[in-house]
């Protein structure tokens, strides 16, 4: 009986396992939003990450973050890093391309290693601009972020459309 236990239980684990290396290797998340604004009036908002961090929804979940900031004021080069009052966990974002005013991409880094990528594209409509925000991370043959990667739309685009909103409410509101 106890043969037949182990023998199915490492039947489960390699099935598990095999699934694991046939999920996506990587994951994207993509959010938009249209603000009635310029885009050079909301630029500053993406490049500036003390501005970032007014609308950002990371900062507002944890009351105890701490942020760093190195290098360059806004744009190419600027580098905010966060230390979590209250997960004890921490990153960094440097932004690697500024193209004012239509484009941001950032390099994140987690602990552990983790690593991923944002953009925001911003795309002029007569008087208002679509801003988009995506997310990109690529897992390797780490079957358990694999699995992770199955979850990560949800998490984080729900945390995107949030930001989104807020960025929206504060540009529109003459916020400067």
């Amino acid at each position: 009986m106890l043969k037949r236990v182990v023998y199915t239980f490492a039947v489960l684990v390699a099935i598990v396992l095999i699934a694991g290396f046939l999920l996506p290797d990587s994951a994207h998340v993509e959010r938009r939003i249209e603000i009635g604004a310029t885009p050079e009036r909301i630029y500053p908002w993406l490049t500036d990450f003390r501005k970032y961090n007014q609308w950002q929804p990371w900062a507002k979940n944890d009351p105890g973050v701490r942020f760093e900031y190195t290098g360059n004021e806004a744009g190419l080069g600027a580098r905010m890093t966060w230390y979590s009052g209250s997960t004890g966990n921490s990153g960094s974002q440097i932004i690697v391309l500024a193209q004012p005013p239509a484009k941001v991409v950032s390099e994140l880094e987690f602990g552990e290693g983790r690593q991923a990528t944002t953009r925001f594209l911003l795309q002029a409509n007569g008087a208002s601009t679509t801003v988009v925000w995506s997310y990109d991370t690529e897992f390797g043959y780490n079957v358990l972020d694999r699995y992770f990667g199955l979850l990560l739309d949800g998490w984080i685009g729900r945390d995107y459309e949030q930001g989104l909103r807020d960025l929206k409410a504060l540009i529109e509101s003459g916020e400067q």
